[in-house]
């Protein structure tokens, strides 16, 4: 990299300055080439031994992880995502005058750790894809942070570098006179060129190189520059637990006496649904006639009691007949009735197949607390929403 800089700053230095790029182009070429040797002699030494250690230390991988009921996926990367936004926060609050190189430096680090957080999620954030997302929107911020500090960050390093040069240059930077020709007098003594205009003219580059630099991520990044990029990290962390309050069923279910009088003149939809083979992953295939015409769904749940998984998608009416005949024996008819009671809905299932009558109600978080309105209170005889023989999977054995 700093020879391909190098080369294009060649054709614009002084004719007395291009005995030092030469120079040190010639320096850096030889340190390239030695380090090139060593890196082929460490391989040719280690690579057999490093590759086998690693064959058998990388065949099998096991990790153990405790997490807690609510410690959900979705919850779990946007509390990382959000802890290390903080990171970069306080390291970029480090940044107040181009001085500040190693702040600069731990800047770009946080910066680039937060976009490999981000990264791998973004088509998941942002919905199949969307580049137009908030998580697509803050990995390419990141992305442009990590640029204006990483280029910064070489111009310093590299001026320093050219520094140590010009204290090496000395004599073995002095251009050795063409020699003379035979029987020509001798010349007279002139100082040939030396390296230092030259080293001097790389210093004075880098160094306005490094204030260009730094004039720009000062005003996209430091201070206030950064709201739209914590702005668009917001947005992607709200976006994953969003996901993940969307993918979960939290309801109570109730047993009742009878079909409530209210719910005879309710909305209701015919339901038929049938449940997969299978015991730890509970697939269900579900047929809804309603007032809108007639709609097939795949659904996946896991777990039990009052908050579970579910992941649900609509189908299609091939894709349901084909499921449908591998449900044999394991499927339930019912009537749904949907009742408004304020913020909530009450569904009431009256089942088809057998004398039956569940009311189940969803809630927006497993502690919100449910009243039971009075056109139903009677009708109740327990809940029983912890009691696995009330679930339809279980009921359609």
């Amino acid at each position: 990299m700093h020879l391909a800089w190098l080369d294009a700053q060649r054709a614009s230095v002084r004719a007395v300055e291009r005995t030092g790029v030469d120079w040190l182009v010639a320096r850096l070429r030889a340190r390239q080439e030695d380090a090139a040797v060593a890196v082929r002699a460490a391989v040719a030494r280690d690579a057999d031994r490093v590759r086998a250690a690693l064959v058998e230390r990388l065949s099998t991988y096991t990790a153990h992880v405790q997490a807690g009921p609510d410690e959900t996926w979705g919850a779990t990367a946007a509390r990382l995502v959000e802890a290390q936004l903080a990171t970069l926060q306080a390291r970029l609050a480090e940044v107040r005058t181009i001085d500040d190189q190693a702040a600069a430096h731990e800047a770009r680090i946080a910066g680039k750790r937060l976009r490999y957080l981000l990264e791998p999620l973004r088509d998941a954030v942002d919905g199949g894809g969307r580049d137009a997302g908030p998580a697509h929107a803050a990995v390419d911020e990141l992305k442009a942070l990590q640029d204006a500090f990483g280029d910064m960050h070489d111009a310093h390093v590299f001026a320093a570098e050219v520094a140590a040069a010009e204290a090496d240059a000395g004599t073995t930077a002095t251009a050795a006179p063409p020699p003379r020709a035979a029987g020509e007098p001798p010349r007279p003594r002139r100082r040939a060129p030396s390296a230092t205009a030259g080293l001097q003219a790389l210093r004075r580059r880098l160094r306005a190189r490094e204030e260009r630099e730094f004039a720009a991520l000062r005003d996209r990044w430091l201070g206030d520059g950064a709201a739209v990029l914590v702005e668009h990290v917001a947005q992607a962390t709200a976006a994953m637990r969003a996901a993940v309050a969307a993918d979960r069923e939290i309801e109570r279910k109730y047993l009742l006496r009878a079909l409530p009088r209210e719910a005879k003149g309710a909305p209701a939809a015919e339901i038929e649904q049938g449940y997969l083979p299978g015991s730890r992953l509970v697939e269900r295939v579900r047929r809804v006639r309603d007032a809108d015409g007639e709609r097939f769904y795949r659904t996946v749940k896991l777990g039990a009691g009052v908050e579970r998984v579910e992941v649900e998608e609509e189908t299609t009416a091939d894709i349901f007949a084909a499921l449908w005949r591998l449900t044999k024996g394991r499927r339930v008819r019912k009537r749904r009735h949907m009742l408004p009671d304020g913020d909530l809905v009450w569904e009431i299932d009256d089942f088809r197949d057998r004398k039956l009558v569940l009311a189940e109600v969803e809630l927006p978080s497993a502690d919100t607390a449910v009243t039971i309105p009075p056109w139903l209170r009677d009708l109740v005889e327990r809940e029983v929403t912890d009691e696995g023989e009330f679930t339809n999977a279980s009921l359609a054995k």
